[in-house]
């Protein structure tokens, strides 16, 4: 396992489920089914800055694990995508 925690671009589909992972200079390209799941957030370190009435995304984030190739290279990518911001991170490659 490698711990990343780097923005990338990532395509989704019309269900938002990511197609595509654009990291170091390379389009990793998904394969299968995405899986998505909901984790806690460290809260306690961002309270002081979160903004009224974004509600649950103050202690939950969206955390997607997909399984993406680019060539001879390839392995599962775990995504954390920050909202409403929508960015995207890569936090680690299994």
């Amino acid at each position: 396992m490698i711990q990343v925690d780097e923005s990338v671009a990532v395509v989704t589909n019309h269900d938002g489920q990511p197609i595509s992972i654009d990291w170091r200079g390379s389009s990793y390209l998904a394969s299968g089914s995405p899986v998505r799941w909901y984790a806690r957030k460290s809260w306690w370190t961002e309270a002081g800055q979160a903004p009224k009435g974004i509600g649950p995304q103050l202690v939950e984030t969206e955390m997607w694990r997909v399984r993406a190739h680019h060539e001879s290279e390839g392995g599962v990518f775990e995504l954390r995508h920050n909202l409403p911001e929508d960015e995207w991170k890569l936090v680690r490659i299994i």
